[in-house]
């Protein structure tokens, strides 16, 4: 509510499939809930398998009235073998910092057929890789591994083509030095 106060309430939600125009298309799941935590609703997400939904909830504010709302996410695994839903680039960083003796890793994917990607890691004064990837409607992970010539990082670009324009995403992976814990 406008005053920050916690309302116990219950109601309805629903899960649905997005489509490609972003429209519903399959409702997958459906339950009622309490305020509170929804594990109900955390065991039913984690049987889904990947893609774009859209949550919708309705439940009932303090004076009683009706209060709908509504939210996208996307499920994924890092396992996937291909995007969770239509589109020319998907981009998850899972990890962007050498810590330890641990790699970078990027997951990078395309629904595009017989694509070709630009991938880089430089620094301002070298490039340490370029080549580039074909991908066919799939995700393909890159590990990067520090080397001592990266010094305190490096910069890594993928870059596509489509519909006639550039699209570049870059990142900076930096090397942090291990966190160690402390005895009681």
């Amino acid at each position: 509510n406008l005053n920050d106060a916690k309302i116990d309430t219950k109601g309805t939600y629903a899960i649905y499939t997005v489509g490609v125009n972003d429209s519903i298309d399959v409702k997958l799941v459906e339950g009622t809930f309490v305020t509170g935590k929804q594990e109900e609703l955390v065991r039913k997400i984690k049987t889904l398998a990947s893609g774009k939904m859209r949550l919708m909830i309705s439940g009932k504010d303090d004076k009683g009235r009706e209060v709908k709302e509504q939210a996208d996410f996307v499920l994924f695994s890092y396992a996937d073998k291909r995007p969770p839903y239509e589109t020319s680039k998907w981009v998850v960083p899972k990890t962007l910092k050498f810590e330890g003796d641990k790699p970078a890793e990027i997951l990078f994917g395309t629904s595009n057929r017989d694509s070709y990607i630009l991938y880089r890691v430089y620094n301002d004064t070298k490039v340490f890789e370029c080549r580039f990837v074909r991908l066919d409607n799939e995700n393909q992970k890159f590990v990067i591994p520090y080397r001592a010539e990266f010094g305190d990082g490096v910069n890594v670009s993928y870059a596509l083509v489509k519909d006639g324009a550039l699209d570049e995403t870059n990142y900076l992976l930096e090397r942090v030095e291990p966190t160690e814990e402390k005895d009681g």
